[in-house]
Protein backbone atom coordinates (compact mmCIF):
# COMPACT_ATOMS: atom_id res chain seq x y z
CA UNK A 1 0.00 0.00 0.00
CA UNK A 2 1.80 3.48 -0.88
CA UNK A 3 1.46 6.24 1.73
CA UNK A 4 -0.35 9.36 0.47
CA UNK A 5 2.27 12.17 0.48
CA UNK A 6 -0.24 14.69 -0.77
CA UNK A 7 -3.15 14.93 1.78
CA UNK A 8 -4.80 17.80 0.45
CA UNK A 9 -4.58 16.32 -3.85
CA UNK A 10 -2.70 19.42 -4.98
CA UNK A 11 -0.54 19.12 -7.97
CA UNK A 12 -0.72 15.29 -7.93
CA UNK A 13 1.59 13.55 -10.20
CA UNK A 14 0.92 10.69 -12.21
CA UNK A 15 3.00 7.72 -12.77
CA UNK A 16 1.71 5.52 -15.70
CA UNK A 17 0.54 5.86 -19.03
CA UNK A 18 -2.79 4.21 -17.63
CA UNK A 19 -3.75 6.79 -14.82
CA UNK A 20 -2.52 9.59 -17.11
CA UNK A 21 -4.96 8.09 -19.80
CA UNK A 22 -7.52 7.77 -16.59
CA UNK A 23 -6.64 11.73 -16.04
CA UNK A 24 -7.01 13.09 -19.21
CA UNK A 25 -10.68 11.23 -19.45
CA UNK A 26 -11.62 13.11 -16.15
CA UNK A 27 -10.46 16.52 -17.05
CA UNK A 28 -12.29 16.47 -20.55
CA UNK A 29 -15.50 14.72 -19.30
CA UNK A 30 -15.40 17.58 -16.28
CA UNK A 31 -14.49 20.67 -18.65
CA UNK A 32 -16.37 19.64 -22.08
CA UNK A 33 -18.63 16.87 -21.31
CA UNK A 34 -17.06 14.63 -23.94
CA UNK A 35 -14.15 12.07 -24.00
CA UNK A 36 -10.70 12.77 -25.12
CA UNK A 37 -9.64 12.71 -29.39
CA UNK A 38 -6.77 10.90 -30.99
CA UNK A 39 -5.24 14.11 -30.99
CA UNK A 40 -5.59 14.75 -27.36
CA UNK A 41 -5.21 10.83 -26.24
CA UNK A 42 -1.74 11.33 -28.45
CA UNK A 43 -0.48 14.36 -26.54
CA UNK A 44 -1.29 13.51 -23.02
CA UNK A 45 0.33 10.17 -22.88
CA UNK A 46 3.77 12.23 -22.46
CA UNK A 47 2.24 15.37 -21.14
CA UNK A 48 0.87 13.60 -17.92
CA UNK A 49 3.11 10.62 -17.51
CA UNK A 50 5.44 12.28 -14.78
CA UNK A 51 7.99 8.84 -15.19
CA UNK A 52 8.82 11.20 -18.28
CA UNK A 53 10.72 14.08 -17.48
CA UNK A 54 10.28 16.20 -20.64
CA UNK A 55 8.73 16.07 -24.25
CA UNK A 56 10.81 14.64 -26.69
CA UNK A 57 11.60 16.81 -29.57
CA UNK A 58 9.51 14.64 -31.96
CA UNK A 59 6.47 14.43 -29.86
CA UNK A 60 6.73 18.41 -29.77
CA UNK A 61 6.85 18.84 -33.68
CA UNK A 62 3.83 16.02 -33.83
CA UNK A 63 1.89 18.83 -31.85
CA UNK A 64 2.91 21.71 -33.99
CA UNK A 65 1.95 19.75 -37.09
CA UNK A 66 -1.57 19.19 -35.70
CA UNK A 67 -1.94 23.25 -36.36
CA UNK A 68 -1.25 22.86 -39.85
CA UNK A 69 -4.47 20.49 -40.49
CA UNK A 70 -6.20 23.79 -39.19
CA UNK A 71 -9.20 23.19 -41.25
CA UNK A 72 -9.88 19.46 -41.63
CA UNK A 73 -12.81 18.34 -43.14
CA UNK A 74 -13.11 15.26 -40.24
CA UNK A 75 -14.31 16.20 -37.20
CA UNK A 76 -12.69 13.41 -34.79
CA UNK A 77 -14.70 14.56 -31.85
CA UNK A 78 -18.34 13.67 -33.44
CA UNK A 79 -17.72 13.04 -37.24
CA UNK A 80 -19.33 15.70 -38.50
CA UNK A 81 -16.59 18.20 -40.80
CA UNK A 82 -15.20 21.89 -40.55
CA UNK A 83 -13.69 21.68 -36.71
CA UNK A 84 -10.61 23.24 -36.35
CA UNK A 85 -7.91 20.06 -35.58
CA UNK A 86 -5.48 23.03 -33.86
CA UNK A 87 -8.51 23.75 -31.32
CA UNK A 88 -8.47 20.42 -29.86
CA UNK A 89 -4.77 21.29 -29.03
CA UNK A 90 -5.69 24.10 -27.29
CA UNK A 91 -8.30 22.74 -25.44
CA UNK A 92 -6.02 20.39 -24.05
CA UNK A 93 -3.04 22.45 -23.50
CA UNK A 94 -4.91 25.81 -22.26
CA UNK A 95 -8.08 24.98 -20.74
CA UNK A 96 -7.38 21.72 -19.52
CA UNK A 97 -4.43 22.12 -18.04
CA UNK A 98 -3.44 25.74 -17.89
CA UNK A 99 -6.59 27.18 -16.92
CA UNK A 100 -6.45 24.28 -13.41
CA UNK A 101 -2.92 23.97 -12.45
CA UNK A 102 -3.71 23.02 -9.36
CA UNK A 103 -4.88 19.40 -10.63
CA UNK A 104 -1.38 18.91 -12.49
CA UNK A 105 1.76 18.09 -10.85
CA UNK A 106 4.66 20.76 -11.30
CA UNK A 107 5.86 18.23 -13.97
CA UNK A 108 3.15 18.65 -16.14
CA UNK A 109 2.66 22.22 -15.86
CA UNK A 110 6.45 22.76 -17.33
CA UNK A 111 6.08 20.18 -20.37
CA UNK A 112 2.44 21.98 -21.26
CA UNK A 113 4.16 25.66 -21.38
CA UNK A 114 7.45 23.99 -23.03
CA UNK A 115 4.91 22.45 -25.67
CA UNK A 116 2.91 25.78 -25.90
CA UNK A 117 6.03 27.70 -26.49
CA UNK A 118 6.90 25.06 -29.58
CA UNK A 119 4.03 24.90 -30.71
CA UNK A 120 3.79 28.91 -31.38
CA UNK A 121 7.35 29.05 -32.57
CA UNK A 122 7.21 25.60 -34.93
CA UNK A 123 3.23 26.22 -35.96
CA UNK A 124 0.98 27.24 -38.61
CA UNK A 125 1.37 31.23 -38.53
CA UNK A 126 -2.20 31.92 -39.63
CA UNK A 127 -3.18 29.58 -36.38
CA UNK A 128 -0.10 30.88 -34.04
CA UNK A 129 -0.32 34.42 -34.65
CA UNK A 130 -4.39 34.52 -34.40
CA UNK A 131 -4.84 37.51 -31.84
CA UNK A 132 -7.73 36.04 -30.32
CA UNK A 133 -5.87 32.61 -29.57
CA UNK A 134 -2.90 35.00 -28.45
CA UNK A 135 -5.40 36.63 -25.93
CA UNK A 136 -6.35 33.48 -25.04
CA UNK A 137 -3.19 32.17 -24.17
CA UNK A 138 -2.05 35.26 -22.09
CA UNK A 139 -5.09 35.60 -19.77
CA UNK A 140 -4.20 31.89 -19.29
CA UNK A 141 -0.50 31.77 -18.46
CA UNK A 142 -0.41 35.31 -16.44
CA UNK A 143 -1.47 33.42 -13.38
CA UNK A 144 0.83 31.07 -14.13
CA UNK A 145 3.60 34.11 -13.49
CA UNK A 146 2.46 34.44 -10.35
CA UNK A 147 2.04 30.96 -8.98
CA UNK A 148 3.46 29.76 -5.74
CA UNK A 149 2.48 25.93 -4.70
CA UNK A 150 3.63 26.08 -1.10
CA UNK A 151 1.55 29.71 -1.27
CA UNK A 152 -1.60 28.09 -2.92
CA UNK A 153 -1.18 24.92 -0.05
CA UNK A 154 -1.04 27.66 2.85
CA UNK A 155 -4.16 29.26 1.30
CA UNK A 156 -6.25 25.75 1.09
CA UNK A 157 -5.11 25.18 5.03
CA UNK A 158 -6.00 28.34 6.46
CA UNK A 159 -9.18 28.04 4.06
CA UNK A 160 -10.43 24.55 5.49
CA UNK A 161 -9.45 26.01 9.37
CA UNK A 162 -11.69 28.73 8.90
CA UNK A 163 -14.46 26.72 7.52
CA UNK A 164 -13.84 24.14 9.95
CA UNK A 165 -14.10 27.04 13.13
CA UNK A 166 -16.95 28.23 11.71
CA UNK A 167 -18.69 25.12 11.55
CA UNK A 168 -17.94 24.30 15.23
CA UNK A 169 -19.23 28.07 16.18
CA UNK A 170 -22.32 27.07 14.30
CA UNK A 171 -22.41 23.90 15.88
CA UNK A 172 -21.66 25.20 19.34
CA UNK A 173 -24.30 28.03 18.80
CA UNK A 174 -27.21 25.47 18.21
CA UNK A 175 -26.25 23.37 21.55
CA UNK A 176 -27.04 26.63 23.58
CA UNK A 177 -29.67 27.32 25.68
CA UNK A 178 -31.40 30.74 24.59
CA UNK A 179 -32.97 33.12 27.55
Amino acid sequence: MMRNNNPLNLFPTTQTSAAAQLKLHRLLYSTFNRGPTQIQTTIASTLFNDQIDYMSTLDMNRAASFTFGYQNNIDTTNGHGGESVANELWELVLDAVLCRPTEHSILALTKTISLLEHVLVNGAERVCLDGELLYRIEMVVGPLRELNTALVEQQLIEQILTTNNSDDDTSNDNGRARG
